[in-house]
């Protein structure tokens, strides 16, 4: 195998940027709003099981993995900053999720019948 040293990488070999606080938090609300209000609106996402459900994985109303590396991410900016609007970004989403109830159908290979 063939290990090219940095120098070789014109894209390591760009100059580093710095990104002033305040754009770097609007930013991260950007990506957080994009994230949050992101809709499948032609269905091309939704993925059907056999056993009948249908799960959206492109929209932020899911109960999936994916769903939570977003919150993650969310969870830490608001650890670090404060940031109120992310909790309840946070709290929202929980809320919402239990106020659905959780599906009767698991995918883990840990079930119990």
């Amino acid at each position: 195998m063939k290990v090219w040293p940095v120098k070789q990488s014109p894209l390591l070999r760009q100059p580093e940027r710095f990104i002033a606080r305040n754009e770097l938090q609007a930013l991260i609300e950007k990506v957080t709003d994009n994230l949050v209000n992101i809709q499948d609106e032609t269905g091309a996402f939704l993925l059907r099981l056999d056993d009948g459900r249908v799960i959206d994985t492109k929209g932020w109303a899911g109960w999936e993995w994916t769903h939570g590396v977003g919150l993650y991410g969310i969870y830490q900016y608001y650890q670090q900053t404060g940031d109120i609007a992310m909790r309840d970004i946070i709290d929202s989403w929980f809320a919402d999720r239990f106020a659905e109830g959780a599906t009767s159908k698991t995918s883990t290979p840990w079930r119990h019948s």
